[in-house]
C-alpha cells in the first residue's frame, strides 16, 4: 500500500514531467501530461470584421488580424481564455477556452456578429 501511494504522490508531484506525449507537427506545442509546453508558438487570430480586440487570459494583446506567440506551460487543470471584443454596436463578445490538456489551435477565427443567446427564465409564483 506504502509504495502504490508512493508512486502517486511522484506522480502528482512531478508537475510537467515527461510522462506523455501529443505533439504538433512543428513541435513547438507538446502535450507532456499533466500539462500542454509552448515553445515559440505562433497562433493566427482572425475576425469578421477585423479590428476585434483579442484578450488571453484577461490581457490585451491588440486587434485582429493579430499574430501572437505563445510560450511557457499550461497545467492540466488551468486554462486558456481568448476573447474578442466588439468595436461597433450590434457585435457580440466571444470567447473561446481551451483546457490545460488541449493545445491551442494554431488558427482562430471570430465572427463578430453571432448572436449570443441569453438564456430565458420564466418564473411562476403562486400561479399568477
Amino acid at each position: 500500500m506504502k509504495i502504490v501511494f508512493i508512486s502517486v504522490m511522484c506522480f502528482i508531484l512531478s508537475g510537467c514531467a515527461s510522462v506523455g506525449h501529443m505533439l504538433q507537427k512543428d513541435n513547438t506545442a507538446i502535450w507532456d501530461f499533466p500539462c500542454t509546453r509552448y515553445k515559440n508558438y505562433a497562433v493566427e487570430i482572425t475576425s469578421e470584421p477585423s479590428g476585434a480586440k483579442i484578450e488571453i487570459n484577461q490581457g490585451y494583446v491588440g486587434e485582429t488580424p493579430l499574430r501572437y506567440t505563445f510560450n511557457g506551460s499550461v497545467g492540466l487543470a488551468a486554462y486558456t481564455t481568448i476573447r474578442a471584443l466588439p468595436i461597433s454596436a450590434g457585435q457580440n463578445t466571444q470567447t473561446k477556452i481551451f483546457r490545460g490538456n488541449e493545445i491551442i489551435p494554431a488558427r482562430i477565427y471570430f465572427d463578430m456578429n453571432l448572436r449570443t443567446e441569453q438564456p430565458t427564465l420564466n418564473l411562476n409564483i403562486n400561479n399568477q
